[in-house]
């Protein structure tokens, strides 16, 4: 009887150890770069478009799954972006990134404003994308050309 106490008093230690050890330690937040710029579609503005940035890698050779979260952004009528991290600050993960560029229209009767007229982007923009944009420490000028035709 005294054994299985004191087993059972040994595995709530460690087990409290562990727990203290994982809770206590925070992920700290990878390196932001400010990232902004213009997105054209076949040399014009493109407005109302979805812009993420998925890191690859990390200027430390970190992995895509080991490196961060997407930061994205939304077009203005201007076709000018900045990235946001996690919705807050602003940027994106220093290191290489995966670009990927949607259409963000749509409204209407349902939401309750008039429809607004998707754009056009071609899968090697958005489900296909190869496009790699390297974000730096510091201010990144991003500017994304689209060729539809």
């Amino acid at each position: 009887m005294i054994l299985v106490d004191l087993r059972l008093a040994l595995l709530l230690i460690c087990g409290s150890c562990l727990l203290m050890a994982g809770c206590s330690s925070e992920m700290a937040e990878p390196a932001l770069g400010t990232v902004m710029g213009t997105v054209t579609v076949d040399g014009q503005p493109g407005a109302n478009l979805l812009i993420q940035f998925e890191p690859q890698t990390t200027a430390t050779g970190k992995g895509a799954s080991e490196v961060g979260a997407i930061s994205t952004a939304t077009t203005d009528v201007g076709g000018a972006y900045t990235l946001t991290y996690k919705g807050q600050p602003v940027g994106a993960v220093v290191g290489q990134h995966l670009v990927r560029v949607t259409s963000a229209a749509g409204g209407g009767p349902a939401g309750g404003e008039a429809a607004v007229t998707q754009t056009f982007i071609p899968p090697q923009f958005n489900s296909q994308s190869s496009l790699k944009k390297d974000v730096k420490a510091g201010d990144n000028i991003i500017d994304i050309e689209i060729v539809t035709r």
